[in-house]
């Protein structure tokens, strides 16, 4: 009992750390207090490490008295672990000698890419140990500007652009991979090698949580635009500003953003204590929802950041998974900003015979709903390069709803000398042109990929149904498990709808029924099913 009273107390003591850096890390960062910020994750390590201490001391006594804890309290060992780990290397990361500069990039999902949206701004952020030191918004076309390299683009963006550049990185749709082309990319352009300029993480922010952050702090007034901007304007008077504005013309159509951003932040700190809690409830519900995403290039960062669920990475099969996968990437190429107006179902039937084979149905019903908007980039024909992800087994069987899109490349690559993206060579390398279903099919992340183009002009509904095989994928018996695993698109609000069929003979233990059902209109980033099969007799 005194192991446990001490226990809660070391606890509390975390508690009161985590609650205090809640209210106050932001002001330190911004305020220059950077070195009081790393003096109380400091303290934070040392109340964790002694907590997990105090854990295992009670534990040793536990087993002593051949007493149990319970699960839980074997967890919480390995958490405390986890997180001293992270904190440590958290620590050592802001403590560097040299700034460590983070590429914020604001994804715009009206314009959706398979790694979020297209990222039309970004702010390059310098934090020199743990203060902000630099802050300065840019148009990512600025740096592609100064990109010696000609590179040769996805295939698909051949459509719309000769080259690659920064602007397109998030061709990707596991975020890690899409994050370290950002970076390499910026780092190419003349604007970072000048300057030998080094990213060390990249933060992805969509609109939707730009709207949260103005529904707190409030509207922010611009004088130069005449303009109030909140929450409910913003997407739409930006773009405008962007697309058609005065700044457009002047060739700066990004100007506005960069007259923004230090009033945003500037409210940002100036936030009280219940205005940060309500701000940090929202963050949450974003990292759940993959609003935001943080990529690392410091391993043990990058580590933790994927195990707390804001990594944004494809979900790795181990290799004796029992079930079933799914993902579905959409890509607005030339659409315009329709996929502002976009609604999406997806809906997967999955019938398991007794050989193990697991049937799908899946049906992608999407919906353009711009054709009343005064501006022609909402009105636009969502132009969609749809990529479906499925296990390595998968065959497709047959498609309806897409159609065939001819790419003749906008110049001579070779004769250009033009250079290949190694990881890019790497996935279109194993693409296979599916004749009879005008479909490419290509590998990976680990997956098999059905790609295609799903377009939906404004006022119009259709639907993408594919059927397709995965094969061995359980071993039918009373007890085994079956997995399925969704991963959703970042940026990409929609509906999911799952129905899993149990082989005749059988039923699934969680509902005592031969069909399992799950839907959801607020599709969390990953959507994960454990099923038990459970003989009828």
């Amino acid at each position: 009992f005194q192991d446990l009273n001490t226990f809660a107390g070391a606890l509390e003591s975390v508690n009161g750390d985590l609650e205090y850096l809640k209210n106050n890390a932001f002001n330190f960062i911004v305020n220059q207090h950077g070195k009081e910020l790393i003096k109380k994750l400091e303290e934070l390590s040392i109340h964790i490490a002694d907590a997990g201490q105090i854990g295992a001391n009670l534990q040793k006594t536990a087993v002593s008295l051949n007493l149990s804890l319970g699960e839980d309290v074997l967890g919480f060992s390995a958490d405390i672990n986890t997180a001293k780990q992270f904190l440590d290397a958290l620590v050592f990361w802001l403590n560097q000698s040299e700034a460590q500069n983070i590429a914020i990039i604001f994804q715009n999902p009206t314009e959706i890419r398979p790694a979020g949206g297209f990222a039309g701004s970004y702010a390059e952020v310098s934090l020199d140990h743990g203060s902000l030191s630099h802050l300065k918004v840019n148009d990512i076309y600025y740096p592609d500007k100064f990109l010696k390299s000609k590179i040769i683009p996805p295939k698909p963006l051949q459509l719309i652009t000769p080259s690659w550049g920064a602007r397109d990185a998030a061709w990707f749709f596991d975020f890690p991979t899409s994050a370290e082309k950002t970076i390499s990319l910026l780092e190419a352009s003349n604007i970072y090698k000048e300057r030998s300029m080094r990213l060390s993480a990249v933060i992805a922010l969509n609109i939707h949580v730009v709207q949260s952050i103005l529904d707190i702090i409030g509207p922010i007034n611009l004088p130069d635009y005449d303009l109030v901007i909140d929450k409910d304007n913003f997407l739409s008077e930006i773009q405008r500003e962007v697309e058609a504005g005065d700044d457009k013309r002047a060739g700066d159509p990004k100007r506005i953003l960069r007259v923004l951003t230090p009033i945003f932040f500037e409210k940002l700190a100036e936030l009280g204590d219940e205005q940060k809690r309500l701000l940090f409830e929202k963050f949450k519900n974003h990292s759940l929802a993959k609003d935001i995403m943080i990529f690392s290039q410091d391993p043990l960062l990058e580590s933790y950041i994927k195990s707390v669920g804001l990594g944004g990475e494809v979900f790795n099969l181990p290799k004796q998974f029992s079930g079933d996968y799914l993902a579905v990437a959409n890509a607005n190429i030339g659409g315009g900003k329709s996929d502002a107006f976009i609604d999406q179902v997806i809906r997967l039937d999955s019938k398991i015979g007794l050989n193990g084979t697991v049937n799908n149905y899946l049906k992608i019903e999407r919906s353009h709903n711009g054709q009343g908007q005064k501006d022609w980039w909402y009105r636009s024909t969502n132009k969609n390069y749809i990529q479906i992800l499925v296990p390595t087994s998968a065959i497709l069987n047959d498609i309806s709803g897409n159609i065939y899109r001819s790419i003749k490349a906008p110049v001579n690559y070779q004769q250009k000398n033009y250079k290949v993206d190694l990881d890019l060579r790497s996935i279109e390398s194993t693409l296979k042109f599916l004749d009879d279903f005008a479909v490419e099919e290509l590998f990976q992340f680990g997956k098999k990929t059905f790609a295609t183009w799903f377009d939906v002009k404004a006022g119009e509904k259709k639907k993408l149904e594919l059927q397709y095989q995965n094969a061995n994928a359980i071993s039918i018996a009373d007890g085994e498990k079956y997995r399925f695993v969704f991963d959703k698109q970042a940026g990409v609000k929609g509906e999911l709808e799952l129905h899993i069929e149990a082989p005749a003979g059988y039923k699934w233990r969680e509902n005592n029924n031969h069909l399992f059902n799950y839907s959801n209109k607020d599709v969390p980033a990953r959507v994960i099913i454990n099923l038990t099969l459970k003989e009828e007799k």
